[in-house]
């Protein structure tokens, strides 16, 4: 079993499934949040007979009135750092355990697995599956004909899906002997804003105040947080993981500084130890990272137009004035160094 140390290169947000609305079971004074069971609330009002309001929005305004009162008591969750002036959306949970915010094992875990799938595409282990999928694209792009069309694309869809089996039953037997712990340590956590931003900023103009509509509120684990885990291997096919993970995270690393939206200062390039590898894991971290050029199927997007299809989410940590470009202010969410220590 060897120990590694991890740390956070970008804001991490790890979904627990929860949200937190304000004067609801989130409140908000002097820059920071305070998140609330709301059963805590109940007490609160109960112990000082104040009624407790059936209608939501009456409920709302009763938290609110005595908003003091319950973040002076003590009642929260979690207190968490916050730049923003106004949080006009319900707040997205970072995964915790008993009420400390944590990394879990599982992402980590997951995020390995798809740079040991791209290691099995570089050496063509699905190369048949492959030369059929690219015949098939060659044939949508060609046919004209608009009902054999639909019918290729069909095709396409379920040699995809027949394909992602046979790459789930392959990984499922291997990857039991890899076995990864959950952080060791609490880990301080901040309020970013997720920013769906077009990578041509042409593209990003054509947006407008969509890109505000869609944002939403995270609670996301700090850059430079530090922790250590545990990764048990019992199989010589991960002897080499940093290779694999590097071969597969590194290239993407580098390309997220073409990006006119990105914050270089914040997130600065780094140069590799030889016991440090890459990841990126949590939620926001962009399809494209998660998928293996044709491989591993991706749901559509629903989008009207070619240009809308291409958008990745980044983080914004405060409000700033410019509400489209965001340039030179965005954060990745995901990035994670991880090192050998013993």
């Amino acid at each position: 079993m060897a120990k590694y140390k991890i740390t956070s290169l970008s804001p991490l947000h790890i979904g627990s499934g929860e949200e937190y609305e304000l004067n609801f079971n989130l409140l908000y004074k002097d820059g920071f949040i305070y998140i609330y069971d709301e059963f805590k609330l109940v007490e609160f009002f109960i112990s000082r007979n104040i009624e407790i309001p059936t209608k939501i929005d009456a409920l709302k305004e009763n938290i609110s009135r005595f908003k003091d009162e319950i973040i002076a008591s003590n009642l929260h969750k979690r207190k968490i750092s916050s730049s923003f002036t106004q949080i006009s959306k319900p707040v997205l949970e970072q995964v915790s355990t008993q009420n400390n915010p944590i990394i879990t094992g599982s992402s980590i875990k997951g995020a390995i697995k798809t740079a040991y799938i791209y290691r099995m595409v570089q050496n063509n282990e699905f190369k048949k599956e492959q030369d059929t999928l690219q015949k098939l694209d060659d044939n949508i792009e060609n046919e004209r004909d608009f009902n054999r069309k639909k019918d290729l694309e069909k095709q396409k869809k379920r040699l995809i899906a027949e394909l992602d089996k046979s790459i789930i039953a392959k990984t499922k037997t291997v990857f039991r002997n890899l076995k990864i712990s959950d952080s060791f340590t609490p880990l301080s956590t901040q309020i970013f804003k997720s920013i769906n931003i077009k990578k041509e900023k042409f593209h990003q103009s054509k947006r407008g105040e969509k890109v505000n509509q869609i944002a939403n509120f995270t609670e996301s684990i700090k850059i430079g947080e530090s922790t250590e885990i545990t990764i048990d291997i019992s199989d010589k096919y991960f002897d080499g993981i940093k290779t694999v993970c590097n071969e597969y995270y590194q290239l993407a690393f580098n390309k997220e500084f073409d990006n006119y939206f990105l914050n270089k200062t914040k997130f600065p390039k780094i140069n590799l130890k030889p016991n440090q590898f890459l990841l990126n894991i949590g939620r926001f971290g962009g399809a494209e990272l998660k998928s293996i050029e044709e491989i591993r199927s991706l749901p559509r997007t629903g989008a009207d137009v070619e240009w809308e299809t291409s958008a990745r989410t980044y983080a914004l940590e405060k409000d700033i004035q410019d509400k489209i470009y965001f340039e030179n202010a965005l954060l990745p969410f995901g990035w994670l160094l991880c090192e050998l220590v013993n």
